[in-house]
């Protein structure tokens, strides 16, 4: 966690109880905290000289009175063992735009929010602006879900090694890196996920292939697998983590997990490639977010190319 210099913490939808944690964990790792808000622009152009400069006038209490709530805000949040250099940033504008523009030109490194999305059976859980961060955004994203629990007693790290892909091995060692110093620092219960499958179940059902033979391929393939986690894992102290090798598709083989496991935290990442613009997240990651309770950590490769910003 450390990796982290500067944070920006977008206080959209955000309560005390979230920044208070945005605060703990600058501190913990000596980052510096920047809030910020983004409010809608007014677009209205009055033809009258007067009536522009009363709008300018009004823009500009408009946007002071939303730093002043934001500084309350940041004092009702802290406490005296903080030692955070904080900034208060408001503009206009879109939100996802301005944070984008915000991380590009002020180099943060890491984005934190409160998940805005409503929790339903059809709704989605993350609102959009939560989505197109997690799209777009070059660095990691944390959204925290809001809880009264004063850390995260059980994190899930979700990995997919490729050993044909050197990019995916460093996404993966980015994963355990952060999901281990994480746990370390909220003295949470580490576990760490990959799910795999051969093929689609229902091409295994149909009767063409003995399944005597197909038995051994899953076999020779969950070993495989197997292998391959443990060669990710093997950098780091076996007692301070659980391993889960879990059969079946990963939009449903990983929330299914985090659900039965209680989790509070998911590290995972979103795009798989190298070389991608940042137009949309993986398919399987958004499929995956949008059937999680929990709050989240999202990392994306080295190569990750985010779109243009205007």
């Amino acid at each position: 966690m450390k990796r982290f210099r500067k944070i920006l913490f977008l206080a959209e939808g955000a309560d005390k109880a979230v920044l208070h944690r945005a605060l703990n964990i600058a501190n913990e790792i000596g980052a510096d905290l920047t809030i910020m808000d983004v409010v809608k622009p007014i677009t209205f152009e009055p033809a009258d000289p007067d009536s522009m400069n009363t709008l300018r006038d009004l823009k500009g209490l408009m946007l002071q009175r939303r730093r002043d709530e934001l500084q309350k805000l940041h004092e009702a949040a802290a406490d005296k063992r903080h030692a955070v250099k904080v900034a208060i940033e408001v503009r206009q504008g879109d939100i996802s735009i301005e944070v984008l523009k915000a991380v590009t030109e002020e180099r943060h490194d890491l984005v934190i929010k409160t998940q805005t999305g409503k929790i339903g059976r059809i709704q989605r859980i993350f609102g959009s602006t939560d989505l197109k961060l997690l799209r777009r955004c070059p660095c990691p994203i944390w959204i925290i879900k809001p809880t009264r629990r004063r850390h995260f007693a059980r994190i899930l790290a979700a990995v997919d090694p490729d050993p044909f892909d050197p990019a995916s091995s460093a996404l993966n060692r980015l994963i355990l890196d952060l999901a281990f110093s994480l746990a370390r620092m909220e003295k949470s219960e580490l576990h760490v996920v990959h799910a795999w499958n051969l093929v689609e179940e229902a091409a295994l059902q149909d009767g063409q292939i003995p399944q005597r033979d197909l038995d051994k391929l899953n076999e020779e393939m969950e070993a495989a697998h197997r292998h391959q986690v443990e060669a990710l894992l093997k950098h780091y102290p076996s007692q301070d983590h659980v391993m889960h090798l879990v059969w079946g598709r990963a939009e449903k083989a990983i929330p299914d997990l985090a659900r039965e496991l209680s989790i509070d935290l998911i590290v995972m990442g979103t795009v798989a490639r190298t070389g991608i613009t940042g137009i949309f997240i993986g398919n399987t990651a958004e499929k995956i977010l949008n059937n999680v309770d929990c709050s989240v950590l999202t990392v994306k490769p080295a190569g990750f190319k985010p779109p243009e910003v205007r």
